[in-house]
């Protein structure tokens, strides 16, 4: 983040899980950016990932890292989230 003498806006995107947990420390971060930097402006992007989708499979039964995190991930590379 600049400095907080800029005076244009920028929009800074924060991926999370739309789980209740990951919204409330979401709306936490946004509300500390908020009040640190006058220049941010913020817009929380909540998304479902595999773990959320498949509630009926066992976590051990996955095999891959990132059950709760791969579609996050995903959104930071493609820009979609900062």
């Amino acid at each position: 983040l600049a400095s907080k003498d800029e005076t244009k806006l920028k929009l800074v995107r924060i991926g999370t899980r739309d789980s209740e947990l990951a919204m409330w420390q979401a709306k936490h971060v946004e509300s500390i950016l908020g009040k640190a930097y006058n220049h941010v402006s913020t817009k929380i992007v909540g998304m479902k990932t595999l773990g959320d989708k498949d509630l009926k499979s066992a976590l051990s039964t996955f095999s891959n890292k990132g059950v709760f995190t791969k579609e996050l991930d995903a959104a930071l590379l493609l820009g979609e989230v900062d």
